[in-house]
């Protein structure tokens, strides 16, 4: 599947999922469920149903507009080490080695979140997934890493009134 195609498949998938979780929170299920605020144990996940939302609008626009932009650039010309014969050369393991290092991090991030201060945990975790997701312009990795975190807490802590452990 072409880049394009893959954008706007993968888009209306986002969409669709999340109208179907939208739909699950209206469920009266999730009514009466709550930890002592004025909302429902679903206001947060709403909040991140709409923003993945908007994730997948986002790759949508950006898929249709590519397709209606300039003409596509031409497809370089095959080299002897392509993407498929160096992914197949390198070791499983090896392969995997960086989501075991992502999914080691969350699990620590998530043990540690309830113990810590938000803002404790966040940042750091913030700073070192991104590094490792291969983002190492500190220019941009440093602001976003720590900026993100204090943005959230400032709005669940003082727009919206909900303590962050």
């Amino acid at each position: 599947m072409k880049g394009r195609a893959a954008d706007a498949v993968y888009a209306l998938a986002i969409l669709l999922a999340c109208g179907l979780l939208f739909v699950e929170t209206r469920s009266d299920y999730y009514a009466d469920t709550g930890i002592g605020f004025n909302s429902s144990s679903v206001f947060y996940p709403k909040i991140l149903i709409a923003l993945l939302a908007l994730l997948g609008l986002v790759l949508l626009a950006q898929g249709l507009v590519r397709r209606r932009g300039a003409a596509p650039a031409p497809a370089p010309a095959p080299a002897a080490d392509t993407a498929e014969t160096t992914a197949a050369a390198v070791p499983l393991a090896r392969r995997l080695a960086p989501l075991a290092v992502v999914l080691g991090l969350t699990t620590l991030f998530a043990a540690l979140f309830a113990r810590l201060p938000f803002l404790a945990t966040s940042i750091p975790y913030s700073l070192l997934l991104g590094y490792l997701l291969g983002y190492r312009r500190l220019v941009f990795l440093v602001p976003t890493g720590v900026g993100v975190p204090v943005a959230v807490a400032l709005v669940f802590e003082h727009l919206l009134g909900i303590p962050l452990p």
